[in-house]
């Protein structure tokens, strides 16, 4: 899937889940070629079901090195406890949503509030 700004993103997990982390890989869109990992987050899973991350908040993003695509720079963009560059941040927020048919969908946000936050 892909998320763009002004975008919400439902994942369904399973409890009990054999993880404990909730790991969000991200991408670079590029126009020729392939998209590129830009790099990945992690989350405790207990922490989002606490509701820790339920408000918004700014997420660094850590990959690999920039302009390198050997195996341990693409093993860092996959594993962020391993990585070694910043790439950025995201403005995210996680909550648990109970379901009784949970799929993976977008929704838009319409909210001025959040934009106002994402523009400042």
């Amino acid at each position: 899937m892909c998320v763009e700004w002004y975008e919400k993103l439902y994942i369904p997990i399973i409890k009990p889940s054999i993880s404990s982390k909730i790991t969000l890989t991200l991408f670079d869109e590029d126009t020729f070629g392939a998209d590129e990992h830009a790099g990945a987050i992690e989350f405790n899973l207990n922490d989002v079901i606490d509701g820790k991350f339920r408000d918004l908040f700014w997420a660094n993003i850590h990959g690999g090195p920039e302009n390198v695509s050997n195996d341990t720079a693409v093993l860092m963009n996959k594993v962020p406890d391993l990585a070694s560059t910043w790439h950025g941040r995201i403005l995210i927020a996680l909550e648990i949503v109970d379901s009784d048919r949970p799929t993976t969908k977008l929704s838009r946000i319409n909210n001025e509030e959040y934009k106002e936050m994402i523009e400042e």
